[in-house]
């Protein structure tokens, strides 16, 4: 969540290393592929919390690295609920890798206006989180700047403009029993001239140890994951999706994605679980 939200960096009471891999519409050559790194912390600062997130996208030629350093600040509501500020800074790299077109079937060759091209932007992101054990409130704009691209072709200029995006969610634990939990929760994302993404998500929880979460996108379609957790810190979970479009169905073995997460040290604080967002909003294709 830290990669979308800076609010979520060091909500937790011990240093989280949060590591994943996705892969987009398998089998398809050339389809997106995303591995994703986030760590926040607490400081000795009991409100201030610091980390640090790093994306790298790709698809087919186009690579596309977000890395940003992330801080956050706790405002006490009430014994029970805390409000959490968060910013972030950071940059946006872009590289176009023409010289891929070498390994794949081109049987007329590579055209020769495009180039190999590398450029990187700065950007800043907000967000605020409200954190209860019994639901959350989630709102950022991890990239807030209309940051403008240029690549150069011989003289001639093109431009891409990296758009604001807008994320929301939100969720409430209900607690079934001393050791059920269902949580159900709700992602939004909104992108200037790009369709608007909805997720409705249903996770599971059993002690403290197992999740297991089904969902519907407007995006992807239907899916499911799975998290397991050890008493050691250690977390590992899987999660696949299956297209919507039965065009895209018929062609890939759908969408896989594995997730590790390491707590670094001792925390007694069960309600870091954030009712079940798991990495939900990583699983967003970053666009």
């Amino acid at each position: 969540m830290t990669i979308f939200n800076p609010a979520y960096t060091g909500t937790q009471e011990a240093p989280m290393l949060s590591m994943s891999y996705r892969s987009q519409w398998s089998g398809i050559d050339g389809a997106p592929v995303v591995q994703a790194f986030s760590f926040g912390t607490p400081t000795s600062n009991e409100r201030v919390g610091i980390g640090l997130s790093i994306i790298n996208d790709k698809i087919f030629i186009q690579r596309q690295t977000h890395a940003y350093v992330n801080f956050s600040y706790k405002l006490p509501m009430s014994e029970e609920t805390d409000l959490f500020l968060g910013l972030q800074a950071g940059a946006n790299g872009t590289r176009l890798e023409a010289e891929a077109l070498e390994s794949r079937n081109t049987t007329s060759g590579i055209d020769p206006n495009l180039i190999n091209y590398s450029q990187f932007v700065p950007n800043v992101g907000v967000g605020v989180y409200l954190k209860n054990n019994k639901y959350f409130v989630s709102l950022s704009a991890p990239r807030i700047l209309n940051s403008k691209r240029y690549l150069d072709q011989q003289g001639l200029y093109t431009s891409a403009t990296d758009r604001v995006h807008f994320y929301a969610s939100g969720g409430v634990n209900l607690f079934v029993s001393d050791r059920w939990t269902l949580s159900p929760f709700l992602l939004y994302r909104q992108v200037a001239g790009a369709p608007t993404f909805l997720s409705l998500n249903t996770t599971f929880n059993y002690d403290q140890f197992i999740d297991f979460g089904i969902e519907y996108n407007l995006e992807s379609g239907f899916g499911a994951n799975l998290m397991l957790k050890t008493q050691g810190g250690l977390s590992f979970g899987y999660a696949y999706e299956t297209p919507r479009e039965s065009n895209i169905s018929q062609l890939t073995n759908g969408t896989h994605e594995l997730i590790l997460k390491i707590r670094l040290g001792n925390s007694s604080d069960s309600s870091d679980r954030r009712i079940g967002t798991r990495n939900k909003e990583k699983r967003v294709a970053i666009k």
